[in-house]
């Protein structure tokens, strides 16, 4: 009979399937397991509104987290204005545990100055501590 030794290479046969199938990940979060398309994901703002309080006093930021999950956010005396068109958007930035939000305020045609306040809920917020970042340096922490 003949020498019937195996080739060298059939060893490394056995890790091909490993290697063919390992797992692609795209931006996942590493640390807090959330999958956005990019490094950062859209949050659904609801019951949006930007309004003249009162009299001017300090800004104030409150984030209530109500059972449901949803979060409601008032920010008071954030600026002067009247009545500007806005689009609340708020985008979440895991990798920084910050939920940011631009208030895209423009053509304020009223004829008046007052403080603005904004008031809005947050849906779907993934569980963990978020750091709310408001424009005109708004800021409050979350808790999920």
């Amino acid at each position: 009979m003949g020498d019937m030794r195996l080739p060298t290479f059939l060893p490394l046969l056995c890790l091909l399937p490993t290697l063919a199938c390992a797992p692609v990940r795209g931006d996942d979060d590493d640390a807090i397991g959330i999958v956005c398309p990019d490094p950062t994901c859209a949050v659904e703002v609801t019951a949006g509104s930007i309004d003249c309080g009162g009299e001017p006093q300090p800004q104030s930021v409150v984030a209530t987290v109500q059972e449901d999950g949803t979060v409601d956010v008032r920010h008071a005396n954030f600026t002067d204005g009247c009545c500007p068109e806005y689009d609340i958007v708020a985008t979440l930035v895991p990798d920084d545990a910050q939920i940011t939000v631009d208030y895209g305020m423009a053509n304020d045609f009223c004829d008046c100055i007052c403080s603005l306040s904004a008031s809005f809920t947050l849906v779907d917020v993934p569980p963990g501590s978020w750091q709310l970042v408001l424009p005109a340096g708004g800021t409050a922490t979350i808790d999920l």
